[in-house]
């Protein structure tokens, strides 16, 4: 048996009632894509998502007015894009920088244990080889944590 065969409304009267559950259907299906396509049309719209920082195992937790540059150990900062603390980093963290090789590596660490941390990126320029020319192509990604 039909439905329509069972409805007291005219055959008519059906297929308009059921065109208009599909519009209604359609029109609650639209509405949520409508929404989303709003919010990413006016962001302020939308709630600001916090920032969240995630900080490996070993990394120092940033004090207040503190960047984030140089607080990861030397294992780690390399892989997030970060500053290497070269107090902190062995011959081998320091040759994964670019123009350093094993044997300027070799002679940062053994410049630094024989004259104590560095005060800044600027006093690897007492380590033998170590020149101008390269402390500006590598100043922006080593430094000395306090």
């Amino acid at each position: 048996m039909s439905r329509q065969g069972n409805s007291p409304l005219p055959p008519d009267a059906v297929q308009e009632q059921t065109a208009l559950n599909w519009r209604l259907r359609c029109l609650w299906l639209a509405l949520p894509a409508l929404c989303l396509l709003v919010c990413d049309f006016f962001p302020s719209f939308r709630s600001p998502a916090p920032q969240v920082v995630f900080w490996p195992a070993g990394a120092v937790a940033p004090q207040a007015g503190q960047s984030g540059s140089c607080l990861l150990p030397p294992d780690y900062a390399l892989f997030y894009g970060e500053a290497l603390d070269i107090n902190r980093a062995s011959a081998r963290d320091l040759e994964l920088l670019p123009g350093i090789g094993p044997v300027l590596a070799a002679r940062i660490v053994a410049t630094r244990e024989q004259h104590g941390p560095f005060a800044g990126p600027e006093a690897l320029l007492a380590v033998p080889g170590f020149g101008p020319v390269r402390l500006a192509r590598l100043k922006e990604q080593v430094c000395v944590c306090e």
